[in-house]
């Protein structure tokens, strides 16, 4: 629920938005942070998409190098230091009476790699991100390797759900036991197919029940 501060900045006649990109290891260590005034944001979230959340940010950066001092530059032109990791987007409205940046966290992505650019000239960086279900849709990883894989009639969905996220790398997660507990037939994804395939089938043995990451990476 947001705060009554963040409700407030809202309905500000003037809003200054900035915006920091917290780089995040896989275990969601902070490893640094980029800053800047947003030139443009645009924050979309679709429940009828497996991606739920995705992102398309320009900003201004504020200096030439990072908080981190040992990662200076990292996000210029052929340095892919943070490509591969996760970020997570926090956005701010500066509150005109106290000059203070009340901040939102707005989740955390993988960088949709292909369309990142920075220019120099201007010290803009643009980017467009994707939430984490990525991880395991094929878009950025999660195919299966090998053959087949199955999940044989009267197994528990909780646990084949559990065992999947973990062989995904994701340990943090809630899962709840849905009405229909245990699968009914055989699930077979053949090799090439995604963790999501499987998941997604999984799912849907129950109507209307979903999977998702919310904006602190948890399943």
């Amino acid at each position: 629920m947001p705060t009554q501060k963040q409700y407030d900045v809202t309905l500000q006649n003037v809003r200054q938005i900035d915006c920091k990109i917290a780089v995040l290891n896989y275990d969601y260590t902070l490893l640094d942070e980029i800053s800047g005034l947003t030139k443009s944001i645009q924050l979309n979230v679709n429940a009828d998409s497996d991606i739920r959340r995705t992102a398309d940010v320009v900003i201004n950066l504020k200096d030439d190098i990072s908080k981190n001092q040992n990662h200076a530059f990292y996000w210029t032109a052929g340095n892919i230091y943070w490509f591969d990791k996760f970020i997570q987007i926090y956005t701010a409205i500066k509150d005109i009476r106290s000059g203070e940046d009340v901040w939102v966290n707005q989740g955390i992505y993988c960088i949709n790699a292909p369309s990142i650019s920075y220019d120099a000239a201007s010290n803009e960086l643009s980017f467009q991100a994707v939430d984490l279900v990525s991880k395991m849709t094929g878009m950025r990883d999660g195919q299966m390797q090998g053959t087949t894989t199955s999940i044989p009639a009267d197994s528990s969905i909780k646990n084949a759900i559990e065992t999947i996220l973990l062989e995904q790398g994701f340990n943090n997660y809630i899962l709840y036991d849905p009405p229909q507990a245990r699968t009914v037939d055989d699930i077979n994804i053949d090799a090439g197919g995604t963790a999501w395939d499987l998941l997604t089938q999984l799912r849907d043995i129950n109507s209307n029940w979903e999977m998702f990451f919310d904006v602190d990476g948890i399943f």
